[in-house]
């Protein structure tokens, strides 16, 4: 505790409570921020939103198989090899029900018994919300990253018809 009797030292006095009082505060500025390393440029069917659209498809028909593939290209622009070789897609979304890593319809479909699956051009099925998801090999400047997407009965039974869509957020992870 600082005591002052005189009132010549009284400037003297604020001063010193001046630095006692900053020398004993605690920190009350804090600064935060995000820094990524994006070596590539995304850009999703020629444009920032993805949308595949499927022709008309029988329910009969999918009852005995998935539909024809729909393709879709996921194109990574301006990429720069010193930061990353690689990339791994992977999808989330809600899962369909009875139809595991297949994408549910969303809820203002009114088609239903059916889900989407994403494959691979080998056909092999990326599922949703699943950290695996696939990779690919990135070359310096533009890469083409093709998949393919499929309708598919969840069930032999319980297909109705009606329009459809689904929803699911494409994530990119650099390797």
């Amino acid at each position: 505790m600082i005591v002052c009797r005189k009132a010549g030292r009284m400037l003297a006095c604020i001063g010193m409570l001046a630095f006692s009082a900053a020398q004993a505060s605690v920190d009350n500025l804090r600064f935060r921020g995000n820094l990524v390393a994006s070596a590539c440029t995304v850009v999703v069917n020629g444009g920032t939103l993805a949308e595949v659209a499927f022709p008309v498809l029988s329910a009969g028909d999918l009852l005995r198989a998935p539909s024809a593939p729909q393709p879709f290209t996921l194109q990574l622009n301006d990429c720069d090899s010193a930061l990353s070789s690689g990339v791994r897609v992977t999808f989330t979304g809600t899962e369909a029900a009875g139809l595991k890593g297949y994408l549910a319809l969303d809820a203002n479909s009114t088609a239903g018994g059916v889900a989407i699956g994403i494959r691979t051009l080998t056909g092999r099925v990326v599922d949703i919300n699943n950290a695996a998801g696939t990779t690919f090999t990135l070359v310096a400047g533009s890469n083409q990253l093709a998949l393919n997407a499929v309708v598919q009965a969840i069930s032999s039974s319980g297909i109705s018809a009606g329009s459809f869509s689904a929803s699911a957020t494409v994530n990119f992870e650099y390797l």
